[in-house]
């Protein structure tokens, strides 16, 4: 829940984010870099601060902070000659990640409490174990992942903003399991997924239990047999995904008893064999999520729930930018949905949509082909990635105001800027995590693929920086740094 700022519900009225009538559009704006021309974002919070990853020109990568208005800082090391990678930053300007400090790739969570003056604190890992991995920051700078031992294995568990400590997660059925979500509390309410020895997997919430935590499974909806929950808010109300007997995949929402569930099986009534996955939920409960029609395109929705177990639960597409395909990336507090959406040229736009006006704003780009949102904050503010003119991949942030117009002399549909998207698209940070790793548009029906490779950098930056649901073999891939 990188940069998701459920304690600060509403702040987005306060300022000023989203379109709709008397309200200004929003573009993406450049937020600079250092001499290597290449960054890329991984969390904003709700004062506009962002963070990421850039290129240096020695071709080696940085952690970043950008404040407002201001350019890119390095983020310190945990051990000055060892790589680090930021997953999030909370409201008060706290990042986390996570960082090398061994010979053969060792990590540790790390946490920035004061972005981006201090040297990251090192997170312990349990007293048996030997490392940490961070998954992602709530905003009041509670950390949740895992702790490993010699072996490798994994431990979900939460570091509280007092100490460097961890607190155990009891697991199901004594198998591994993971974080997705928490909520923005000083002693969370967390949801994940267990393992379990017979097979298959169950979504699970923990509750603060005095100085531990108590841990319960989420009911199956009828005819299901898993569910990876994705999101949890502050009335403790989860939502997930869930795939049924015949391998097709419904969005979920439990209540907050974690007994009761309501259900969406399909966007559009002709879809023969329904996927849809659950993204994100806000405060209100309005989901966000995708689902694969029938020719086999991503599109996104949204859904209001009924809150009625019996009621027929209808979701509303979001429209398109004149192509074929959208993805959603998150929602926030007041219902504004940002994603990635092909536009009429064919080419990927970073995109916001009002619930005011049910219509589908481009952000643009920064003079390139392509542009994509790769984080979000709860109250509206917006950061991805895009392609310039000269080829590059660069941060932004979205902005209000007309866009800049393109350099002098240059086209934004010049036909030798194909070869520079095809380099942008290698040259775009990969930053653990659910940075996309990140990454993704669904690329097929496969339960795995549309769960774990929802297109590359979507992938990456919600199943590994827990922005989504994802596959039994997820975790493996969001806990490690690299």
């Amino acid at each position: 829940m990188f940069g998701r700022a459920k304690y600060y519900a509403g702040v987005s009225a306060l300022l000023g984010v989203g379109f709709g009538p008397g309200a200004a559009a929003r573009h993406a704006d450049d937020l600079g870099t250092f001499d290597g021309d290449v960054c890329g974002a991984t969390g904003i919070n709700d004062r506009g601060a962002v963070v990421g990853s850039c290129r240096l020109a020695d071709g080696g990568f940085v952690t970043a902070y950008w404040a407002p208005g201001a350019a890119p800082v390095r983020l310190p090391r945990l051990v000055e000659d060892r790589p680090c990678a930021v997953l999030g930053i909370d409201n008060g300007g706290a990042a986390v990640g996570n960082c090398e400090f061994g010979n053969v790739g060792e990590a540790a969570a790390v946490r920035w409490r004061a972005t981006p003056e201090e040297a990251p604190e090192r997170l312990q890992p349990r007293e048996q174990d030997v490392q940490s991995r961070a998954r992602l920051v709530n905003q009041r700078g509670v950390v949740a992942g895992s702790s490993r031992d010699a072996a490798g294995a994994r431990h979900a568990v939460v570091w509280k903003w007092s100490t460097t400590a961890p607190t155990d997660l009891p697991e199901l059925d004594q198998t591994s399991c993971w974080v997705s979500d928490m909520s923005n509390d000083d002693d969370p309410v967390i949801v994940g997924t267990c393992e379990l020895r017979h097979g298959g997997s169950v979504g699970v919430r923990w509750t603060p239990d005095g100085a531990s935590y108590a841990v319960e499974p989420l009911a199956l909806p009828p005819s299901t047999t898993h569910c990876w929950p994705a999101d949890v808010n502050g009335q403790h109300v989860v939502a997930g995904t869930c795939q049924l007997l015949d391998g097709s995949l419904e969005a979920v929402r439990w209540r907050a008893n974690g007994t009761e569930a309501l259900v969406l099986s399909r966007v559009d009534a002709r879809t023969v064999h329904p996927m849809l996955t659950v993204v994100d939920m806000n405060e209100s409960g309005v989901i966000a999520g995708n689902y694969i029609t029938n020719a086999g395109l991503t599109r996104a929705f949204t859904w209001s729930p009924v809150d009625d177990p019996a009621a027929d639960q209808r979701a509303t597409d979001l429209g398109s930018l004149g192509g074929f395909s959208t993805y959603a990336f998150g929602i926030a507090d007041d219902g504004e949905i940002v994603g990635t959406a092909q536009n009429e040229r064919g080419h990927d736009e970073a995109f916001a949509w009002s619930p005011r006006t049910s219509e589908m704003q481009g952000l643009g780009n920064l003079g390139g082909f392509n542009s994509m949102v790769t984080a979000k904050s709860d109250g509206g503010q917006v950061a991805g990635v895009s392609e310039t003119d000269a080829g590059y991949s660069h941060a932004f942030r979205a902005t209000e105001g007309a866009p800049p117009p393109p350099p002098a002399g240059c086209s934004r549909d010049h036909e030798a800027r194909e070869v520079h998207a095809a380099q942008s698209a290698r040259a775009i940070p990969h930053t653990t995590r659910k940075a996309d790793s990140y990454t993704s548009k669904y690329d097929n029906l496969d339960i795995d693929e549309i769960l774990r490779n929802k297109r590359l950098l979507r992938n990456y930056t919600k199943c590994l920086m827990d922005k989504g649901e994802c596959s039994p073999e997820g975790p493996a891939l969001k806990d490690d740094p690299e």
